[in-house]
């Protein structure tokens, strides 16, 4: 989705994205949607036929650029991925006790978590964030380096 002022498909397949508290701001590549820390969400349709579920392989990526101080303890959701069910993935940022931003993924699979990086994500820089999901295994990049 390019993200310019909505969060509606171009690519003619349907799925667009329902906004709640967005603001569409300057981006990497043209316009970004800025979430607010707390209510703000784009959720995608239900369509037939859907996203690939179960064991079946995926890509998911995403841009997200960081700002502020998180608070110490929270998960700001990045991208979620069908249902709470095994092998459903999503991403969050988290805070830790320093209050730096970082990465987890779940696959919801025993409810394993799967911490990204050793240390802080850099705020006021573009990240790419990048997971795939091969059926048995997943593998995560951020900007372009294999992680965990």
């Amino acid at each position: 989705m390019p993200m310019n002022g909505n969060s509606a498909d171009v690519s003619g397949d349907g799925n667009n994205g329902t906004d709640t508290a967005i603001t569409y701001v300057n981006g990497k590549f043209g316009q970004a949607a800025s979430f607010n820390g707390s209510s703000s969400t784009i959720a995608m349709n239900s369509r037939t036929p859907s996203f690939p579920a179960g064991t079946s392989a995926r890509t998911l990526a995403i841009w997200a650029n960081f700002s502020g101080t998180p608070s110490s303890g929270i998960n700001y959701t990045l991208l979620a991925y069908g249902s709470q069910s095994n092998n459903q993935l999503y991403l969050c940022a988290y805070s830790n006790s320093s209050d730096t931003y970082q990465l987890k993924v779940f696959a919801f699979n025993n409810d394993v978590g799967i911490n990204l990086l050793g240390g802080a994500i850099s705020t006021g820089v573009w990240h790419r964030i990048v997971f795939t999901f091969s059926g048995t295994t997943l593998t995560t990049y951020l900007d372009g380096n294999l992680q965990g």
